[in-house]
C-alpha cells in the first residue's frame, strides 16, 4: 500500500503507522457480516506498550474505541476482538482481564 507516492511504512511516523495498522485491522473486521465474506469475524491485536519510539498507553482506548463500537451491533454479534495493551482505563461495554503474572520467554 501507498501513501501518497511512498510505500506506508516508510511515509508514515509512529502514531499515524499504529492508526494505519488498525484502520486495516478494522476494516477486516467490519467485513466479517457479509455472507460473501471470507473473514472469519475474530481480531487478535497485540498493542506494544512502544510503537515505533512512542508511548502507546496513552492512545489505547482511541484505538480500540471503534472496534468496541462496531462490536456492539447486532450483526457482529458473533465477532470476537482480543486486543492486550497496557492500560485500557475506563472503557464501557468490553469483557477485560488484568493478567498479573510475568511470562518469560
Amino acid at each position: 500500500m501507498r501513501v501518497g507516492s511512498k510505500r506506508w511504512n516508510s511515509a508514515l511516523g509512529g502514531t499515524d503507522t499504529l492508526y494505519f495498522l488498525m484502520a486495516y485491522h478494522y476494516g477486516l473486521l467490519s467485513l466479517s457480516d457479509g455472507a460473501t465474506s471470507h473473514y472469519p469475524g475474530l481480531s487478535i491485536i497485540d498493542v506494544p506498550g512502544e510503537f515505533s519510539g512512542e508511548a502507546v498507553e496513552d492512545k489505547e482506548n482511541f484505538i480500540v474505541q471503534p472496534f468496541i463500537d462496531l462490536l456492539q451491533q447486532e450483526r457482529f454479534a458473533g465477532a470476537q476482538l482480543i486486543m492486550t495493551g497496557a492500560s485500557f482505563a475506563g472503557l464501557t461495554g468490553v469483557h477485560s482481564h488484568r493478567l498479573t503474572h510475568v511470562h518469560l520467554a
